[in-house]
């Protein structure tokens, strides 16, 4: 019988080039934090659940959650703040 041993990550959301995951991922990796970044504005989908989500990470970016029509992925990307607020996870950004 084997037990499938899920492995918990850091999700970085990267919302442009300008802003990438810099001296966050580098710390998160010394920490020895296995991380996931997610380039959204480059079409790259955001997970569809959070169960293996230990931490959320929102990089810097251009735009604002009201440039949600401009940036169809700000919808989704606030769905997953609220989950991982609801689940008493931490959010970074």
């Amino acid at each position: 019988l084997h037990h499938r041993r899920s492995m918990s990550y850091a999700l970085l959301i990267q919302h442009d080039e300008l802003f990438p995951a810099g001296r966050v991922g580098r710390v998160l990796t010394d920490f020895g934090i296995a991380t996931r970044l997610v380039r959204p504005f480059a079409g790259e989908g955001l997970p569809a659940d959070l169960d293996e989500v230990r931490l959320l990470v929102l990089l810097g970016g251009t735009m604002r959650t009201a440039d949600a029509e401009k940036h169809p992925f700000l919808g989704r990307e606030i769905e997953l703040i609220k989950g991982m607020v609801d689940a008493d996870r931490p959010v970074l950004g």
